[in-house]
């Protein structure tokens, strides 16, 4: 019953955050993509404010299905505590 439970809540934060995290890591290629094609610039220290924002928008963006998954995952879990 543990292992389920730990297994399942695990699941749902991946689903969760799969989002965020595959944007960053698009961005982050990105960044390395530019950083090579145009090694004079400092790419990090420019693209810090977009990075931030992105991530802001993604995660707003994110937040609405992230809910919808948390509480189907909560409604299976009442169901299977009956």
């Amino acid at each position: 019953m543990a292992l389920t439970t730990a297994s399942t809540s695990f699941r749902v934060g991946f689903q969760i955050a799969m989002p965020v995290v595959a944007a960053g890591l698009i961005f982050r290629v990105g960044l390395g993509v530019l950083s090579r094609l145009i090694p004079q610039i400092q790419v990090f220290f420019i693209i810090m404010p977009l990075q931030i924002l992105g991530g802001l928008v993604v995660f707003a963006l994110g937040l609405s299905t992230g809910m919808l998954i948390w509480l189907d995952s909560m409604q299976s879990y009442a169901l299977w505590v009956r």
